[in-house]
């Protein structure tokens, strides 16, 4: 409905007192039938007449009676609509409406209301982004991007913006077009997300002319990390010529698995700035590295798969971004990432899904999508992610690369938006997925080193990169699992997990059998904290969204009543419905606690749970934990929406908030798929099914140490490393 609603001029002039709204296909309302008889009409006037009159009669003696601003009341005719006010919601309306005149003006000379900014980003060397006061939008939460679009917004109307440019919405107009908002607002995101795509296009094209991989491209793309980092330091390569060269692949990379959403246009400014410098900036001088969506970029869009969330750049980058920056790498690209960040899917309608880089049929796990994916297809040495539940190693896992969940706090998470903002029981943590462990090793040492971090955020425990404990030769006491009872292991997961404890073994370390005390209690605790608001903040997010396909199991089970779900919860326990039997499902399903008490009582659960685990390394006296990261390797990429049971290997550890890293160590071979017992399970079932076209995907083994232990986990990851399938 363009330009707004237009008055109707009819044998009811409009008034002060009186508001007339245009025809039904201006409300975009379904006609009313034209065809009554004259008789009915004549009727329909008179009744309408003593309508109005009784609407004035009132509006004299409301202020006395009524000091509570009503609904607005219709009355329809055969020609028009009649939108008859409370008289004290007529009073305020007025006021408002001379309230948003003045504002309307204000607009006109600041600019300060535009909901999307115009413009490219301007090109790799067009010099960085520009700075107009359209860049003031920051969020750090999806509350607040939600507060600028509620319906009856207190800053006198809502901000809409077209292609006539930015404009304000009135109370007059809101209250006659509340009915059709919804898909006001659907046709604004999907106009948003149409222009997006079309730049994004747009620039990938353009870079695509400026940089091929051919000749010196090649030559350092062909360079292993050692030799790079090495021909950086010594000025042998520079870094604008080494950011060509991985622009390049990445853009090659972007083009078949759809890894990335946006290149930072000042990366070519840094580069030039760390040639010029007399001495090189730090250990990193020079290396580019990968940025996932939630970490903020200072200019640049953090969407979480949101499209009501683009054009709203960041204001300020995030500290572990700054952080690398301070140790020379250049931040160069964003990362995709799936819908709501909660799922290890990797779709979103921003941007479309992600596929991994070695099967482009299989999933790249999630949340960290892209850069798994980029930095498993080699576009890039290294780049961030977040991981709450298994989202850095899961993209490690199904992608061949090495990644680390630290402790909570270990490194900086301000900067890094939560989708979830209020959740209890589980903090998402900021780490590293990079092409191997080493190269891990050297970026965590990094910023971990000297208390770079402390620059930015005070907050972070004062603990120092150990290095002894990392380059330590004493031989470490390790518990291992090769499967859980409540996801058995699939495929050869097993295999290859023990395999890695034969070579741990041969390395002089001692390995124990070790048990995790009942995995259901630990899934059903994981949900209950998860759930807690009935995904309600989610619904919230999503609306006028399109649901991605990773995400619509979740959304639509919302909008069951808790009280249904938990019947049907017990009902899967049974064998008597085969079709719905599954005891993994239950769970989880319908857990989410539903009261203040249940909460407090979940978060008692989860103390018990704390301290059993940390009683049972003591008793065997362990250092560190070898098991399984996912019960399967990278399955079908359309199924880790409806198996979101299969994280329970890697989510136990942010329960516990244990640092946990996973170092690739074999490939499937298929060869032990029809051994696998199903229970009758549906969700086995399915799994089963999922991953008949994982042959040859990596599989990774995952290892765990005590809080703040994440140089012993590196120091496992990096001695696997060199028996990895790869070397």
């Amino acid at each position: 409905m363009s330009g707004g609603l237009k008055m109707l001029h009819s044998d009811i002039s409009p008034s002060k007192d009186n508001l007339i709204f245009s025809s039904l296909e201006d409300l975009q309302i379904p006609s009313m039938d034209m065809s009554a008889n004259k008789n009915h009409n004549a009727a329909q006037d008179s009744k309408e007449k003593l309508t109005r009159n009784n609407s004035l009669n009132l509006t004299k003696n409301s202020a006395k009676s009524e000091n509570k601003v009503k609904t607005h009341h219709r009355t329809r005719t055969s020609d028009h609509i009649q939108v008859l006010p409370d008289p004290d919601a007529l009073y305020q309306a007025r006021r408002q409406h001379q309230h948003n005149l003045i504002l309307v003006q204000q607009q006109q000379q600041q600019q300060k209301s535009i909901l999307i900014r115009n413009g490219s980003s301007g090109g790799m060397e067009g010099g960085g982004v520009g700075k107009g006061d359209d860049h003031k939008n920051d969020y750090d939460t999806i509350e607040e991007v939600e507060s600028q679009s509620e319906l009856g917004s207190s800053e006198g109307g809502r901000r809409y913006a077209d292609d006539n440019g930015p404009r304000v919405v009135t109370v007059d107009e809101e209250v006659g077009s509340s009915c059709c908002w919804g898909f006001r607002e659907k046709r604004r995101l999907e106009q948003l997300q149409r222009k997006k795509n079309s730049e994004r296009v747009a620039e990938f094209e353009r870079l695509q002319n400026l940089y091929k991989l051919e000749g010196d491209s090649k030559r350092i793309l062909n360079l292993g990390w050692e030799e790079l980092v090495q021909a950086l330091q010594k000025r042998e390569l520079s870094a604008t010529a080494v950011l060509e060269a991985y622009v390049a692949k990445t853009l090659e990379a972007t083009s078949k698995f759809n890894n990335v959403t946006e290149f930072i246009p000042q990366a070519f400014v840094w580069a030039k700035e760390l040639d010029s410098l007399p001495e090189v900036k730090g250990p990193l001088h020079g290396i580019p590295f990968a940025v996932k969506d939630d970490t903020n970029v200072e200019g640049h869009d953090t969407t979480l798969g949101y499209v009501k969330r683009l054009y709203r750049p960041a204001k300020e980058s995030a500290v572990l971004v700054k952080s690398l920056v301070d140790l020379g790498a250049l931040p160069y690209c964003k990362t995709n990432v799936p819908q709501t960040l909660f799922t290890y899917g990797s779709d979103n309608p921003v941007f479309g899904a992600t596929t991994n880089c070695i099967n482009p049929k299989l999933s790249p796990g999630g949340s960290s999508s892209g850069t798994g994916s980029l930095v498993g297809s080699h576009g890039c040495p290294f780049g961030t992610g977040s991981d709450i539940g298994g989202s850095l190693r899961i993209p490690a896992h199904f992608n061949g690369v090495a990644s680390i969940k630290p402790t909570v706090g270990r490194l900086s998470s301000k900067g890094v938006v939560s989708s979830l903002p209020n959740l209890m029981g589980l903090t998402a943590v900021p780490g590293i997925i990079g092409q191997t462990p080493t190269i891990v090793s050297t970026v965590f040492k990094g910023i971990c080193e000297n208390f770079k971090q402390h620059k930015y955020d005070s907050r972070i425990p004062p603990i120092p990169w150990d290095n002894a404990l990392f380059q330590s030769k004493e031989k470490l006491r390790i518990g291992y699992l090769s499967s859980l009872p409540y996801f058995p292991a699939m495929g050869d997961t097993e295999e290859v997990v023990l395999r890695a404890k034969s070579t741990l073994e041969s390395l002089g370390h001692t390995l124990v059998p070790f048990e995790m005390p009942d995995p259901y209690k630990y899934m059903n605790i994981l949900a209950r904290f998860l759930l807690a608001d009935q995904n309600q903040h989610f619904n919230k997010s999503l609306k006028g969204e399109k649901i991605a396909q990773s995400v619509q199991l979740a959304y639509y089970s919302s909008w069951v009543p808790t009280s249904i779900q938990r019947v049907l919860r017990s009902l899967m326990t049974s064998k008597l419905f085969p079709f719905m039997y599954s005891k993994r499902t239950a769970a989880m399903f319908g857990a989410g606690a539903v009261s203040s008490k249940e909460l407090w009582d979940n978060q008692g659960e989860k103390k018990k749970v704390i301290e059993e685990m940390h009683a049972e390394w003591e008793r065997l006296e362990l250092d560190a934990v070898l098991c399984p990261l996912f019960p399967f390797a990278a399955p079908l990429i359309n199924y880790p929406g409806l198996l979101p049971m299969a994280v329970c290997y890697a989510m136990i550890w942010n329960l516990v908030d244990y640092p946990a890293g996973v170092v690739p160590f074999g490939r499937e071979s298929g060869k032990n798929y029809e051994n696998f017992d199903d229970e009758g399970d549906v969700a086995l079932k399915m799994a089963h099914k999922a991953i008949q076209e994982s042959i040859g995907a990596p599989i990774g083994v995952q290892c765990v140490a005590l809080p703040y232990k994440e140089e012993i986990v590196l120091r496992l990851l990096t001695e696997l490393e060199q028996f990895s399938y790869k070397h």
